[in-house]
């Protein structure tokens, strides 16, 4: 069940706006025989969420939510879920997500502590309490604009409402903890804002490109790891190479132009199971 339920609690975030929030589900990205799971898909290293410093980001998530689960051998019968809160980790402790400028938001309903179905203990006010199954999905908005620059992981806490012989009985989905919100500053070519799923090998980005004396390069790894950088310039000969040992989580990679002349250049940033290529503009 934990495992169902932690794939179902991916996909319910959305703004602090004062109302239900707007959105359209869309779950095409799942396989029309997979009752649940998060749309866009949570696995891809496909960038989910992208802005710039200052400016105004939306993004909408969507679930598939099962109608039942296996939870300690026994086949459960799901009626309600319900996303409890999405947080950003700043200096060292999570906190809400307006601490970086955003906020989430529900296209389902809210419900007062222990009534209408809702658990005790909570009041339901970002209109994230939905029920199961929704085969069609159903939608939530994270939005605002970010103010703080840096990396941030985000925590996604939900709960699930099933039959358990026969009692109806609220149970805690694992937190969902693998992604994180980067914002670098903006550059003239307006610098991205990206959560990024950090169970996969991939580069978030290149700050500052174009550039003139040096660019830092923003790349995740699942785990500690040999990487090797390399650059090309446009005819595909080798300019630069370096190895650097990765850790778990967000890392950086300072590089400096020194005597190479303004131009397109292509890097590829690998870790001996996965390769990633990227362009670089210099500009002297």
């Amino acid at each position: 069940m934990k495992k169902n339920l932690l794939t179902v609690g991916l996909s319910i975030a959305t703004i602090a706006v004062m109302a239900q929030a707007t959105c359209t589900p869309d779950v095409s990205c799942l396989p029309p025989n997979q009752s649940g799971g998060v749309c866009p898909d949570s696995a891809s290293a496909v960038a989910l969420l992208t802005g710039t410093l200052g400016t105004p980001m939306n993004v909408v998530f969507s679930v598939k939510i099962p109608g039942s689960t296996t939870y300690q051998g026994q086949t459960v019968t799901l009626n309600q879920f319900a996303v409890v809160n999405i947080q950003a980790k700043v200096n060292g402790n999570y906190g809400p997500l307006s601490s970086v400028g955003l906020s989430y938001l529900g296209a389902g309903a809210n419900t007062a502590s222990g009534s209408g179905g809702g658990y005790s203990g909570a009041n339901m006010t970002e209109y994230c309490y939905f029920p199961a199954p929704a085969s069609a999905g159903k939608c939530i908005v994270i939005s605002g604009t970010p103010t703080v620059l840096g990396s941030f992981p985000i925590k996604i806490s939900s709960k699930a409402r099933g039959v358990f012989f026969g009692s109806s009985i609220w149970a805690d989905a694992p937190d969902e903890n693998a992604y994180y919100l980067t914002v670098n500053p903006a550059g003239p070519n307006g610098l991205k804002a990206t959560i990024v799923n950090s169970a996969k090998f991939g580069v978030i980005s290149a700050n500052p490109n174009p550039f003139a004396d040096f660019t830092t390069i923003f790349y995740n790894a699942p785990e500690a790891a040999k990487t090797t950088f390399t650059v090309f310039n446009v005819l595909g000969e080798q300019v630069y190479t370096n190895s650097y040992t990765a850790q778990t989580g967000q890392n950086t990679i300072e590089f400096k132009a020194n005597n190479l002349t303004s131009g397109v250049y292509v890097y590829t940033l690998t870790n001996g199971k996965e390769t990633t290529t990227q362009r670089l503009v210099i500009e002297k």
